[in-house]
């Protein structure tokens, strides 16, 4: 059986990094950890240097490229470094990327066989968003029919 741990650009936890080493070394499990390119990150990115004017109005397709690439380039880094950990206690432990919504991979993911329990990475609510917005973790937790062990981001 599976733990996985899903991380992404603003999704990072070490507390949910180190628990997931623990938990699976007391549990017996193996670590599935995945990095989510997310989309939606490229895409504000994109939007951002062209509202001040980086890269004119329209970006082009190599733009989106790089992006991807950089935050794949990244991602790769950080699930070396996790697994390294991981290996040094004994586990165990496969790594993906993936592109995609975060929430959207997660639920793709939990709902494979192996996988048993999730880590969750909840990004940080803002006030309004707390007020009138969803709340990704119980929505999430709603949607799987499995353990679900959340943390919140140290990123804003």
């Amino acid at each position: 059986m599976e733990l996985l741990i899903v991380l992404s650009p603003e999704r990072k936890s070490r507390e949910a990094m180190q628990f997931s080493i623990a938990h699976a070394k007391e549990k017996n499990l193996s670590i599935k950890a995945v990095y989510v390119v997310e989309e939606s990150i490229t895409k504000a990115v994109e939007k951002e240097m062209a509202e001040t004017g980086f890269i004119g109005d329209k970006p082009g397709s190599e733009v989106t490229t790089a992006l991807n690439k950089d935050h794949k380039t990244r991602g790769e880094k950080i699930l070396a470094d996790f697994k390294q950990l991981a290996l040094k206690f004994g586990l165990a432990v496969k790594t993906e990327i993936k592109a995609g919504f975060y929430a959207r991979v997660c639920e793709e993911l939990a709902n494979a066989s192996l996988v048993s329990e999730i880590i969750f990475i909840s990004r940080k609510r803002g006030f309004i968003d707390k007020l009138f917005g969803v709340d990704e973790v119980k929505q999430f937790k709603s949607a799987i029919d499995k353990p679900v062990h959340s943390y919140l981001s140290e990123i804003n």
